[in-house]
């Protein structure tokens, strides 16, 4: 069994602790702020992502050079990104070195000043950080999946891509969203530590997350949650010349996080797509030969996900593949999982719940995870005996029936040879 604790303070901002399970002297912790891509609009989107650079150039008290030297000297890893749903600020110390770090995190996140000069210039490194990722094919074929699944509601954007830029957002419109959003009470520290909960709250009441008065100001900003209606697979194939490999990105969109479904769903995931002995990588690679190692995703929001499949294969090879795809969705469908194919996907989730107690960067993430979707609980029984176990073959039947529909899926395909659209709906029909 885990416990953690949640507390809020005054003026709205929360701590997540959890005492660290493992005999050493290091503390994990992750202070999120709710921004991101899901509050942004047309002329500012890729906002939330350039707000997370500039935090580290100055503030009220240090400049770069002294931050910089104030991580180095004390041996930590500190780091910091931007999702669709948040912005993490993220620090891997010696223990004795948490009190230093809560206030620098502190003093980065509400203190940072900002020049028009400094704006201009990391404008142009987020640029071209856009132009790196313009020639990821799996990224933006990922991306591409992500936009149908998630069409109509703001979780159709992605975080940020070079076209969010063929026109700058004006740097008072810069300022105005940092201050709007970078607010104590839009954010919580989730922290695994030896500390006990007194030290590490004698040291966050001391920080500029509790000495900090600011509060939002103007219109607030909302979340889109409606999606456009669907009533059959959506696709998009997109040539990409001088790539080698084709990508194959097959979504469905799934149940929220609060929904006890996503159990089924993470057991589905190693059953389907996500191990040596799942049915996509032993048919399509052991079998065949026709993939590399394939990967599957689960992504919650507040009132729906999505469960995605990625693959890559040689352009020759995709119509097989497509084929074969086809055909091992619709056995699933029709006939569900086998149970022993269940026993093995506990075991592994049994295992990995195990493993995770070393995790703590993993548990820091999950808590803040818990904290922005409104799902925080004080104490956690045993997750597998809880969650898990009692999982039957018929509870997975009747999930994957629910979810794994035309109305719900989605087909993303990008390289240098294609087959046609009309060939690609033929092959799911």
């Amino acid at each position: 069994m885990k416990t953690f604790k949640n507390i809020i303070f005054p003026n709205g901002f929360q701590l997540i602790y959890e005492k660290s399970a493992m005999n050493l002297p290091i503390t994990c912790m992750h202070v999120g702020c709710d921004v991101g891509a899901v509050y942004e609009s047309e002329g500012i989107r890729g906002i939330s992502h350039f707000i997370e650079h500039m935090c580290f150039k100055r503030t009220k008290f240090k400049n770069t050079k002294e931050i910089s030297l104030e991580i180095d000297r004390r041996g930590a890893v500190v780091s910091a990104f931007t999702n669709k749903r948040n912005t993490q600020f993220t620090v891997k110390c010696d223990t004795n070195s948490t009190d230093t770090f809560i206030q620098l995190l502190s003093d980065i996140m509400l203190n940072t000043t900002f020049t028009k000069k400094e704006f201009d210039s990391e404008y142009d490194v987020v640029m071209q950080e856009a132009r790196n990722n313009e020639d990821n094919a799996e990224l933006n074929n990922y991306i591409a999946v992500s936009e149908l699944l998630y069409k109509g509601s703001s979780y159709e954007y992605d975080t940020d891509i070079l076209a969010y830029h063929k026109r700058r957002f004006s740097f008072s419109r810069f300022v105005e969203m940092y201050k709007q959003m970078y607010v104590p009470g839009r954010m919580a520290m989730s922290i695994v530590t030896p500390l006990s909960l007194e030290q590490v709250r004698r040291f966050i009441q001391r920080s500029w997350f509790i000495k900090t008065t600011r509060t939002s100001s103007g219109i607030p900003l909302q979340i889109n949650h409606s999606l456009d209606p669907q009533t059959d697979i959506r696709y998009k194939l997109t040539h990409k010349t001088g790539f080698e490999s084709n990508i194959i990105h097959i979504g469905f969109r799934v149940c929220g996080f609060s929904s006890p479904d996503k159990y089924c769903l993470r057991l589905l995931k190693n059953i389907l797509g996500d191990t040596f002995n799942s049915r996509v990588y032993t048919i399509l690679r052991e079998e065949k030969g026709l993939i590399y190692h394939p990967d599957a995703e689960i992504t919650h929001y507040e009132f729906y996900g999505d469960f995605t499949l990625a693959l890559t294969t040689k352009p020759g090879f995709v119509i097989r593949v497509l084929k074969l795809l086809s055909g091992i969705l619709h056995d699933l469908y029709t006939h569900g999982v086998r149970p022993d194919e269940l026993l093995v996907a506990k075991g592994r989730i049994r295992g990995r719940i195990e493993l995770a107690k070393m995790e703590i960067e993993r548990q820091v993430e999950e808590h803040l995870d818990e904290w922005l979707l409104g799902t925080v609980q004080p104490t956690s029984k045993d997750e597998y005996a809880e969650f898990y176990e009692p999982i039957q073959k018929r509870h997975m039947d009747e999930v994957i029936r629910k979810y794994f529909t035309r109305e719900n899926m989605c087909v993303a395909l990008m390289g240098s040879r294609l087959p046609s659209l009309k060939t690609v709906q033929a092959i799911f029909q």
